[in-house]
C-alpha cells in the first residue's frame, strides 16, 4: 500500500477540485481508490485555519458549445455555483453570506 505526505493528499484533492473529470476517472489516473479521494477531500474541506482563503472566479463555459455565458462561476474548497452576470450587489452579498465569504465590492 503506497503511503503519502499530507502536501501529497492536498495537492490530489486540489487538482480533482479544479479538474472537470469524474471521480472514479480521476483516481484511474492516479491510482487511487475513490473512497480514499474522498475521506482526503473531507479531511481537505474541514481543516481549521483556512477560511480566509480566496475563491476561484472564472467565466463559465457552456456544455453544449464551448461558447463563453453570460455568467461567472465561482468556487470555494466547499462549493461551485455559477451566477449571472447580470445579479445585482445585493443578490451576490446574499450568495457570499450563505457560502461564508467575506462580500468585497
Amino acid at each position: 500500500m503506497k503511503r503519502f505526505t499530507q502536501k501529497q493528499k492536498d495537492d490530489l484533492v486540489q487538482g480533482y477540485l479544479q479538474s472537470e473529470i469524474p471521480c472514479t476517472e480521476y483516481c484511474k489516473q492516479h491510482d487511487l481508490h475513490p473512497n480514499t479521494l474522498y475521506r482526503w477531500k473531507r479531511q481537505y474541506e474541514t481543516k481549521p485555519g483556512e477560511q480566509g482563503s480566496f475563491v476561484e472566479i472564472t467565466p463559465a463555459e457552456s456544455a453544449s458549445d464551448n461558447r463563453q455565458e453570460t455568467c461567472i462561476e465561482i468556487r470555494t474548497k466547499n462549493a461551485r455555483i455559477q451566477i449571472p452576470v447580470t445579479i445585482g450587489n445585493e443578490q451576490i452579498a446574499y450568495l457570499f453570506g450563505l457560502m461564508g465569504l467575506a462580500h468585497v465590492s
